[in-house]
């Protein structure tokens, strides 16, 4: 038993800054639901937790951010849209929604895309790249939302199932981004609509980067910690 709770100590501290997000998110200026994130995420990545000591610092990634990065710096800050391990959404879609929002965009799940205002990337650290974009569009998972609020960027929610309506919900009513567009209404023009509010509206990415702040203030791996080595 002290074996399995040293590990899980070992991975909250990895996925500390996760954590961290996901409860504060919740607590910003609201009420901390009962939700909890369960061993078997942790499991699922199939991961050794030294590989993950250092997730932004790996080989295998700075060889794909190397077109990224040049594209990142041949125009202004990009919209990044993707949707996870749900695929949602074709690339087709993406590009056409992008293209009718007069944005640059950075599409996760499309790595064979390259255009001049348009590129598909594959697995890139959201901490290195969210930091880095105009807005996020994405299905409004929890590890996702925090991501981007601790970015500070602004958030379009495309809310699939489970939590996922309740954390893009947060998002539009802190001013971190306008009304999520639900999948079960998505098209073109509402999600093209959504992104151009997300990009225009100034407040949107001044109230991001108020809770960016007030996530990094917030210490939620220590009472995760505690309970742990209470195990």
């Amino acid at each position: 038993m002290e074996g399995e709770t040293a590990r899980a100590l070992q991975l909250c501290q990895v996925f500390g800054a996760e954590f961290q997000g996901e409860i504060g998110l919740a607590r910003v200026e609201g009420d901390l639901p009962r939700c909890h994130r369960h061993g078997s995420d942790a499991d699922a990545r199939q991961v050794q937790v030294d590989q993950l000591a250092n997730p932004l610092h790996r080989p295998d990634l700075e060889v794909r951010r190397q077109p990224l990065a040049q594209f990142l710096a041949d125009g202004p800050p990009p919209v990044f849209i993707g949707f996870g391990s749900s695929q949602a959404l074709d690339a087709d879609f993406m590009l056409d929604t992008a293209r009718r929002a007069g944005v640059r965009v950075v599409i996760q799940g499309a790595e064979d895309l390259e255009e001049p205002d348009a590129l598909g990337i594959g697995t890139v650290p959201h901490e290195w790249l969210f930091p880095q974009m105009a807005a996020v569009v994405h299905h409004a998972g929890a590890g996702t939302t925090a991501a981007g609020l601790r970015a500070g960027a602004p958030t379009v929610g495309v809310p699939i199932f489970t939590d996922q309506p309740f954390w893009a919900s947060r998002v539009s009513a802190l001013g971190a981004g306008p009304q999520p567009v639900p999948y079960k209404n998505l098209g073109i023009d509402a999600l093209s609509a959504a992104i151009t509010q997300a990009v225009g509206d100034a407040r949107f990415a001044q109230n991001a980067a108020r809770i960016s702040k007030l996530l990094a203030a917030e210490d939620s791996v220590a009472p995760v910690a505690a309970a742990l080595r209470l195990v």
